[in-house]
């Protein structure tokens, strides 16, 4: 299975594509695959961003003032 290219998505949409994934694998108890270790290193950067995202943001903010 093909993981998303992450610079397509915006924050909301990754979160809530790797929520409905990770419910899917917990549903079949496939947690020990190739797939899931993909997926974990996907979710790491997706993370990453999230977190790079929200700095941006506050830094933004703050310049505004």
């Amino acid at each position: 299975m093909q993981l998303p290219d992450l610079e397509e998505m915006d924050d909301t949409e990754a979160i809530q594509w790797y929520k409905k994934e990770i419910a899917k694998l917990g549903r079949q108890l496939a947690f020990n695959t190739p797939y899931y270790r993909s997926l974990l290193v996907w979710k790491e950067q997706m993370d990453k961003r999230v977190e790079e995202n929200k700095e941006n943001s506050a830094a933004e903010q703050l310049s505004l003032f």
